[in-house]
């Protein structure tokens, strides 16, 4: 199939996903006459990405990419996907209209070598994904690149490894310790001070990080990881909450009474939009007690939209019936009282 495609002119075709799986693939690819034209690439490889990189011919031009993705087939892959070699015969390309870049299971020294490429002062997103598995506090030094318009950062960290230690309250604060040490060097390089939005999640320690971190510009936040009440209680001393305006708690309870107090208490003045999660079957009757909460913050005065988002453990056939359970049980109650005061409230499921 991607011996077809290669030898196709396809004047008009500028986005492109493919799979490779050796060096032919990499040679087909790379020989394609479209290959200029393209604004956006995916390559989703074997078990390493090296197998192309390392065939793109020295000072590779590609004029008019926008985005670059790579990405290891399948979603449990655990060993790093780009060594070395690859990083820098990619960090060589010459990619001037570079935008975006997404990454997966990439370690510090790779990330290390992409980050000083010239074209990576342009990027004005990153997306790594399960990358830094292996990073140390001495490895700090992949985050002094000198990113100038970087406005979009995704870091999904791997979750660190619990299988060494216990449950005890001492395992669970290195955990947490081990999390913050690999975030607070990302969340205190200078160009972090221009970043818009941000999206975390992996390990422990993410909002010890985040409260210590200025974060000037910082718009939307996203945490994808499970946060409770205390880590909540935590970032009410962050610099940036104030200029805060979209909050998405991926992992967040609007059940849990002491969690909704908590996040009722942080002072977000220009917030305009709250996401919260999860609903499940039959519970509807605990939601309403945590909307009743929600409807009382202080800074619900200029909140626009608070969506309330259903787990993705919910069969999509029973979704449906699920939302209207918890309209019906809902309306008159804490979704009237959000209405008045001009909230619009969404019921959804993620995509």
């Amino acid at each position: 199939m991607l011996l077809c495609v290669c030898q196709q002119p396809l004047p008009r075709l500028r986005a492109l996903c493919t799979p490779h799986r050796d060096a032919g693939d990499a040679r087909r690819l790379l020989g394609a006459p479209w290959l200029a034209q393209l604004t956006r690439l995916k390559v989703v490889h074997g078990s390493s990405a090296d197998v192309l990189l390392t065939a793109l011919p020295a000072g590779l031009r590609l004029p008019s990419l926008r985005v670059f993705a790579l990405a290891p087939a399948g979603t449990k892959a655990a060993r790093p996907a780009l060594h070395l070699a690859g990083a820098r015969c990619l960090a060589a390309c010459e990619l001037p209209a570079l935008q975006g870049l997404s990454l997966r299971h990439v370690d510090a020294g790779p990330l290390a070598e992409l980050f000083v490429a010239p074209w990576a002062q342009g990027m004005e997103w990153l997306h790594l994904t399960s990358c830094m598995g292996s990073c140390t506090v001495s490895q700090a030094q992949t985050w002094t690149a000198p990113f100038t318009r970087l406005t979009r950062l995704l870091f999904d960290a791997p979750p660190l490894d619990r299988a060494a230690g216990g449950t005890s309250a001492a395992d669970a604060a290195a955990h947490a310790d081990a999390g913050a040490s690999l975030l607070t060097p990302i969340l205190s390089a200078p160009w972090a001070a221009g970043l818009q939005t941000l999206l975390l999640g992996g390990g422990g320690g993410t909002a010890r990080a985040l409260a210590a971190a200025p974060l000037p510009s910082l718009c939307t936040l996203q945490l994808r990881s499970t946060v409770g009440p205390d880590d909540i209680t935590r970032l009410s001393a962050a610099p940036w909450l104030r200029h805060l305006q979209t909050f998405d708690l991926c992992h967040w309870d609007p059940k849990k009474p002491e969690g909704n107090r908590a996040l009722a208490e942080l002072r977000m003045p220009r917030l305009e939009c709250l996401q919260v999660v999860h609903y499940k079957w039959g519970e509807a009757g605990r939601i309403s007690e945590g909307l009743r909460v929600l409807a009382t913050v202080p800074w619900l005065a200029q909140l626009q939209c608070l969506i309330v988002k259903g787990g993705s453990h919910i069969p999509p056939q029973l979704r449906a019936a699920c939302q209207q359970e918890v309209l019906r049980k809902l309306q008159g109650g804490p979704i009237d009282a959000l209405k008045q005061r001009g909230v619009e409230v969404v019921l959804r499921f993620p995509d």
